[in-house]
């Protein structure tokens, strides 16, 4: 993961995948931490401690990329935090000392999935809120994508 924005995009999409309905992103993006909670499958204690250390996966691919970001994470002096129950859904703490990436663009992405997004941005003791509903129309991820940027840019350091 060379940016923030696509550990973000494989945090969420792993939710996602996991039959989330709803996800809750919060980032701040001063600090490079990101929280993702999802109301999707979740997993066992021993599930994620499979998938955390890599090779296992739940969607047919190869299960690397939660072990990944958690590699990156700590390559670049952050961490990953994982709970996960079970039927009830899982929780995401990353800290990660790369740049954000476009931010704007993930969740633009995330927008197009079949779950309700709720974005919570945090920038320079700014806050922007957004909420997308699932499979968000062309115009819908455009204005998104603007609002998202238009807050950025009025945020900078």
């Amino acid at each position: 993961m060379r940016d923030l924005s696509l550990a973000l995009l494989e945090l969420a999409s792993n939710s996602v995948d996991a039959g989330a309905k709803s996800l809750k992103i919060e980032i701040w993006l001063d600090e490079g931490r990101v929280t993702v909670s999802d109301d999707g499958a979740g997993m066992t204690d021993e599930q994620l401690s499979r998938a955390l250390a890599g090779g296992y996966g739940t969607k047919g691919g190869n299960g690397v990329g939660l072990s990944l970001t958690k590699l990156e994470a700590e390559k670049s002096g952050g961490e990953l935090k994982v709970t996960s129950k079970a039927s009830e859904g899982t929780f995401i703490a990353l800290k990660m000392n790369a740049p954000t990436g476009d931010i704007a663009q993930t969740v633009a992405t995330l927008t197009s999935s079949s779950a309700k997004v709720e974005l919570c941005l945090h920038r320079a003791g700014e806050t922007g809120k957004f909420s997308f509903e699932p499979d968000a129309l062309p115009k819908e991820i455009k204005a998104a994508r603007e609002q998202i940027n238009n807050f950025l840019r009025q945020n900078k350091e």
